[in-house]
């Protein structure tokens, strides 16, 4: 253990250097999309799988539930480091294909000027536009509340009940295809990303209508991320409203981040005291600290503990778009709720449990073993790369700003959480082939005054 100790502090500095020049530096003031991977990753999974290899944290309730603890422990902390070291590895390599400077692209991003292509009557249209939008957006709101019975963040509050409202929120979550699709879509995509737009217009024209607009989506927002009572979705859209704030500004002001994390850890505190039982602030902040440095590494050590001994490697299964029709949905949707249903089954069995996210690398392993580490390393290290890179290619207008807002905080979040969910997220799908289709538009009408490299 003070050997792999010993490896993991020399590895952590080798990959900080890597990182850096993959991302063209870990600066706190003007990060980009490899930058905010690189502290994810060592937040939220390297302390976390140290302090736990090295038995500075003993009892934990998930990793007691595995049943070959130290090799589990050891297996998901060494692809770990496999990851910090051989990611941005692969991407500079690519990055060099490419011919990308990433320091050069970061800096323009922060200092270049934007765009506003919509003057005169071509403003009119747009602000048309946005109100249709808005409007079609409180409709979905409309139709939500009619549809579901209970709201589960007022059952919550009104109710003593906890597994009650959970098992509402699960419910709501897996509803019906339309109500799902109002949760993903309009939700988690179009009203965030409206919001961001607006605010991008606001902060370059200053006029009384994007401000109003953006005030009136930004809390249609909110609900719809936070009727749930889920944590992550809301929080992450607080962190990409202040990224793009930063970006318009020129760099990320430190103290207002600090007040921001502020705000997020008294809302988690609030969810977890009112919604999950904490009792006082105490419990809620100890909740809160477990969550942040070691929750989210349990899934890549319970992967790693479920694979092969409980089932056989799924053999690519679930690396394909269409896996679900070829294989089967109950084979490869259920990959993450069958690790839950087999180390948590009584949450499973009263359908209170959700998904087991991991890290990109350990659905890899589940695919391919050891092998499919390597490959997942592979195919994000390129994924990433050709993301960025198109995300370069333009960003002077406030939706392009917006979308680059977007992916930057959304992406290594969601590769935190998994592979499949960042790859085959609609939402993403969604804000990838709409950024395209911004550079495919700019090129057929090169008369519209947007930067294309």
């Amino acid at each position: 253990m003070v050997l792999l100790s010993v490896i993991s502090v020399i590895t952590l500095a080798c990959s900080a250097y890597l990182f850096s020049k993959a991302a063209g530096g870990l600066s706190l003031k003007r990060p980009n999309i490899l930058s905010i991977f690189f502290w994810i990753l060592i937040i939220f999974q390297y302390i976390g799988s140290f302090l736990l290899i090295a038995g500075i944290v003993k009892n934990n309730w998930w990793i007691n539930r595995a049943e070959n603890i130290e090799s589990s422990l050891r297996m998901a902390h060494i692809s770990l480091m496999l990851v910090l070291v051989l990611l941005p590895i692969t991407i500079i390599f690519c990055f060099k294909i490419l011919k990308f400077n990433p320091k050069k692209e970061t800096e323009l991003v922060y200092t270049e000027d934007i765009t506003y292509i919509h003057q005169n009557s071509k403003d009119r249209n747009v602000k048309y536009i946005f109100l249709l939008i808005t409007f079609l957006i409180f409709l979905c709101l409309v139709y939500l509340l009619h549809s579901v019975q209970d709201i589960p963040i007022i059952l919550a509050v009104l109710s003593s009940n906890q597994e009650l409202a959970e098992i509402t929120r699960v419910s709501v979550t897996r509803g019906n295809f339309l109500i799902k699709l109002i949760n993903g879509i309009v939700g988690n995509w179009i009203a965030p990303l409206l919001t961001l737009a607006l605010y991008a217009y606001y902060w370059k024209t200053k006029k009384t209508f994007y401000l109003l607009l953006f005030v009136m989506n930004f809390f249609i927002t909110c609900f719809f991320l936070i009727y749930r009572t889920e944590k992550a979705p809301f929080t992450l859209f607080l962190i990409t409203l202040f990224f793009l704030y930063g970006v318009l500004k020129g760099k990320v002001n430190l103290k207002k981040a600090s007040f921001l994390a502020f705000i997020i850890i008294g809302f988690l505190s609030i969810q977890y005291i009112l919604f999950l039982g904490a009792g006082n602030f105490e419990n809620a902040i100890e909740i809160i600290l477990s969550r942040i440095f070691i929750s989210q590494h349990v899934g890549s050590v319970l992967t790693f503990d479920y694979f092969p001994n409980h089932e056989a490697y799924l053999g690519g299964k679930l690396f394909l778009p269409f896996s679900s029709f070829l294989f089967g949905e109950k084979e490869v949707q259920s990959f993450a709720l069958r690790i839950m249903d087999y180390y948590n089954p009584v949450a499973s069995s009263i359908g209170a449990a959700g998904y087991m996210s991991t890290l990109f690398v350990a659905e890899g392993y589940a695919n391919w073993g050891w092998i499919g580490i390597f490959i997942s390393i592979l195919i994000v290290g390129i994924f990433l790369s050709l993301c960025i890179f198109f995300m370069s290619r333009v960003r002077q207008h406030p939706i392009s700003l917006a979308l680059l807002s977007f992916l930057s905080i959304q992406l290594p979040f969601r590769l935190n959480s998994g592979l499949r969910i960042a790859m085959y997220s609609p939402e993403l799908i969604l804000t990838i082939a709409l950024l395209i289709s911004i550079i495919v538009f700019v090129r057929m009408y090169p008369k519209l005054k947007i930067r294309i490299t």
